[in-house]
């Protein structure tokens, strides 16, 4: 099918659902038997169990959500926000709106999970020598993910992490932090993929994508809380 007819289908499929009102009522219904609420942002079609699941692109099962603007939901209705590789598509400021909106959603003492390619890890690729996880995800990166016409080298590689995929913004760790404490976030902590001191965020990265190892040594993920009465200053650096 020509991607026009494609488009036209999914404008129509959404405006469809918009004027049923299908968006609101899944969420509502998940709400209401929801014993702690968790919200996921931008995760295409991939739906987990047990969350409520939102994209720009409405899919089955997946409610319509741009996160940059004023979410459709009452203040502090969710306990966790989880979003895997989504905040470098949008510029940082639009990422700043989609974080304080998270804050407003979020439950006093709610956890928010962030996930987006580490700058750092990119950057450091121009050290030599590498280490064989450097060496690992180089080969695989330019071998996979580096047009034909272009050498394999860290030039190639930084220019596809920063303009592949939509990308708009690509963080490290100093500046993801800045932008969660700026949106009132406090207690923030970086943690491998997979792992949390939350059960209900453990395991959640899409890593089967790329070969194992691969997805980690790419990625930065923090966990920040909304604070509680008389916590609003309280910030912890790992």
């Amino acid at each position: 099918m020509a991607e026009w007819a494609q488009r036209w289908l999914r404008a129509a499929a959404n405006l469809k659902r918009k004027v049923q009102g299908t968006d609101a009522k899944l969420a509502a219904e998940y709400l209401r038997a929801a014993s702690e609420p968790k919200l996921h942002i931008g995760g295409g079609p991939r739906c987990l169990e047990g969350w409520l699941n939102s994209d720009l692109n409405r899919a089955t099962g997946v409610i319509g959500l741009d996160a940059t603007r004023m979410c459709p939901f009452k203040s502090d209705p969710f306990a966790f926000i989880f979003s895997e590789h989504m905040i470098e598509h949008v510029g940082y400021d639009e990422g700043g709106a989609m974080l304080r909106e998270c804050l407003r959603v979020l439950a006093p003492g709610g956890t928010i999970r962030l996930v987006t390619p580490d700058l750092h890890a990119i950057m450091a690729l121009a050290g030599q020598p590498r280490s064989p996880a450097q060496r690992a995800y180089f080969d695989y990166f330019s071998g996979e993910h580096i047009p034909k016409t272009h050498p394999q080298t860290l030039a190639s590689v930084a220019n596809a992490m920063f303009r592949s995929w939509g990308h708009t913004f690509i963080y490290d760790e100093e500046t993801l932090r800045h932008a969660l404490e700026t949106a009132g976030f406090v207690d923030i902590t970086r943690h491998r993929l997979g792992e949390s001191t939350h059960r209900e965020l453990q395991g959640l990265e899409h890593e089967v994508r790329y070969p194992p190892g691969q997805l980690d040594f790419e990625s930065l993920a923090l966990e920040a809380h909304k604070p509680v009465a008389g916590n609003e200053a309280k910030v912890t650096r790992q």
